[in-house]
């Protein structure tokens, strides 16, 4: 079924797959790491939607962190709270954070960096903007006293909002974004990290891969056993940081990821059981208000009905 499609894919239609992946990367360094000890702050969150109209979404956010010195967790902490997002019917979608969380935005519903087509900006996309922006608060607060901050997700922001608060993050210290995936490519158009893993040593190692809105993108292999590749954005002493990530990297449940964002992602996510709860409670406490208020999301819950049926 699939014959004609799986050589296109891994490259052995015209050329050998290995051949075509030396080509990709035939100038690159691989660099060895050995792991160093740095005090370092962890940062991952997650979000969900709890109510959700064209008008208007309540968001649930959370952010979680952590602090590692080498391999010894020394403190942990988490920030979590509602979101309202609306449009404000004057042509901007205003954000609300609810305390403990604090922000509050105005961006234009037909920004040109956000919206898509001759679309307005989607309340969906502007509560991953605050998720973001969130983050990067938090990790810079956090990690007051620490060597190292390191964000789950890229150094490079999306849009004008995303990059004030990443520079002020910047400022600060050393500061690095490793992304469990990414969509970086080869000059042949293959894979980046596939190619970088396939052709580098057993041993633990950075290569350099290009410079971006003055972030340092590389590809790096943080632990012997792993079976991937990693993006890491760095603003500098990308080799310093690599080994500093590789001291915590030596888990048996994922080789090659550092422990504390594995903690991060797990203590930081919403889970859909957590979710159901928190609907639920959005409901109960709307009380006569829910009937109204389920006839504003029938604009957005209509595909929801087809998915019971199927």
């Amino acid at each position: 079924m699939f014959e004609e499609v799986i050589p296109e894919i891994v490259g052995k239609k015209d050329s050998d797959a290995s051949e075509q992946s030396k080509t990709a990367i035939s100038n690159a360094e691989f660099i060895p790491i050995e792991p160093q000890t740095l005090k370092a702050c962890f940062v991952d969150g997650g979000n969900a939607c709890v109510f959700d109209s064209p008008a208007a979404r309540v968001e649930f956010i959370r952010v979680y962190g952590v602090i590692y010195d080498g391999k010894e967790r020394k403190d942990t902490k988490k920030e979590e709270g509602n979101v309202l997002i609306r449009n404000d019917g004057k042509g901007n979608v205003i954000v609300k954070a609810y305390p403990p969380l604090e922000l509050e935005l105005s961006i234009p519903e037909n920004h040109p960096e956000l919206s898509f087509g001759k679309e307005r900006v989607s309340l969906g996309t502007v509560a991953n903007i605050v998720r973001f922006i969130l983050e990067c608060r938090f990790l810079k607060e956090l990690g007051k006293n620490c060597d190292l901050l390191v964000r789950d997700g890229p150094l490079v922001p999306n849009n004008e909002y995303e990059k004030k608060d990443l520079k002020e993050l910047l400022d600060t210290k050393l500061v690095a974004g490793l992304c469990k995936t990414n969509t970086l490519l080869t000059k042949t158009g293959t894979s980046a990290s596939a190619s970088f893993f396939e052709q580098g040593p057993k041993e633990p190692w950075i290569t350099p891969f290009k410079k971006e809105n003055d972030i340092y993108i590389s590809i790096v292999k943080l632990n012997e056993r792993s079976e991937y590749a990693f993006r890491l954005d760095t603003v500098e002493q990308s080799e310093k940081i690599a080994a500093a990530l590789a001291v915590t990297a030596g888990d048996a449940a994922f080789p090659g990821y550092p422990y504390p964002l594995i903690e991060a992602d797990r203590l930081g996510r919403v889970s859909n059981r957590e979710l159901e709860a928190l609907k639920t409670r959005f409901m109960a406490e709307a009380g006569e208000d829910w009937v109204r208020l389920k006839r504003l999301a029938t604009g957005s819950d209509a595909h929801s009905v087809l998915d019971r049926l199927s």
